[in-house]
């Protein structure tokens, strides 16, 4: 069964394994999201931006990524699953799919 918008709509969870960085994103029904960065606990940034999903990728405009000199925002494809009526969702805070690890729906 494909994903559909209405499976990723809600507050997702990410956490760096390698580091203290976490970010929470919720993606809304109207094609918005807000997220919000941790770093050891502490909220350090908080942004809006837009996603949409296309096929089995969502599309994120404006998220706040870490790059080499810092953070900034950038557009961003994550990768959504549909596994036996589970929705998973793979992204993270570096631009590199290689980095990405699942988040968790909270």
């Amino acid at each position: 069964m494909p994903v559909v918008q209405s499976d990723l709509v809600g507050t997702w969870k990410f956490a760096e394994p390698q580091t203290q960085i976490s970010m929470v994103l919720t993606f809304k029904q109207d094609g918005s999201f807000h997220q919000d960065v941790f770093d050891e606990g502490a909220k350090i940034d908080s942004r809006d931006g837009k996603w949409k999903l296309v096929e089995d990728s969502v599309e994120l405009g404006g998220l706040l990524q870490k790059w080499e000199n810092g953070w900034s925002t950038h557009d961003s494809i994550w990768l959504a699953a549909n596994r036996n009526g589970q929705v998973t969702l793979r992204g993270g805070i570096f631009p590199d799919p290689d980095c990405y690890s699942y988040l968790t729906r909270q």
